[in-house]
């Protein structure tokens, strides 16, 4: 018999929104450190959002929580990742289509499976064309904060070839945050995603 021992965790990391960029910065990192050490294992998520992610925290949170200790973030829901062996050719790890089209028979309609996939999919995933899928999940990746918007829009490309790896972009947005004063990682984090700031 084998038993597993895990922290109670908790749903909506970002509920209520964090308070300071530093909350901020240190979920993404989290984030960007769990995506590369997956991807280094050849594993990758195609599923990214905030509803797959869990917190060392549970219950209601009627005020910021991420100042009050240390919060650990972890990524969940793995039901549509894939996995290649280790002597698998690099060319050759790569998939097609939506995550979800794996569950379901070969004639169910593109509706169908794009409605159940519920994600905004990378834009390769709605080619016929095979695609990486570790770039696929570091396109699903968004940050709150214009000092390192320049990098998320890298991430965001959508041109897989341009796209960091989830180890690259680690290193790139540490760079950038060891550039931050503290007063700046003090402000106030804007509620909103990455792609709206750009939009603006």
């Amino acid at each position: 018999m084998t038993f597993g021992v895990f922290p109670t965790l908790g749903e909506s990391p970002d509920s209520p929104w964090f308070h300071t960029y530093e909350e901020a910065f240190d979920f993404v990192d989290q984030l960007l450190e769990g995506l590369s050490f997956m991807h280094s294992r050849l594993i990758a998520h195609l599923d990214i959002s905030l509803d797959n992610i869990l917190v060392n925290c549970i219950g209601p949170r009627k005020t910021s929580f991420q100042s009050r200790f240390k919060v650990f973030y972890y990524y969940n829901d793995f039901e549509l990742a894939v996995y290649f062996p280790e002597q698998t050719n690099p060319a050759e790890r790569v998939v097609s289509g939506l995550p979800t089209q794996r569950l379901y028979a070969p004639d169910a309609t593109f509706e169908h499976v794009r409605e159940t996939y519920g994600r905004d999919p990378a834009p390769e995933m709605l080619q016929q064309s095979p695609y990486c899928p570790f770039k696929a999940d570091v396109w699903q990746l968004e940050t709150p904060h214009q000092a390192i918007i320049r990098l998320f829009q890298i991430m965001s490309s959508t041109n897989p070839e341009v796209r960091p790896s989830a180890s690259a972009a680690l290193r790139e947005f540490r760079s950038e945050i060891s550039n931050t004063t503290s007063c700046e990682l003090g402000g106030i984090v804007p509620k909103s995603g990455l792609h709206a700031m750009v939009a603006v």
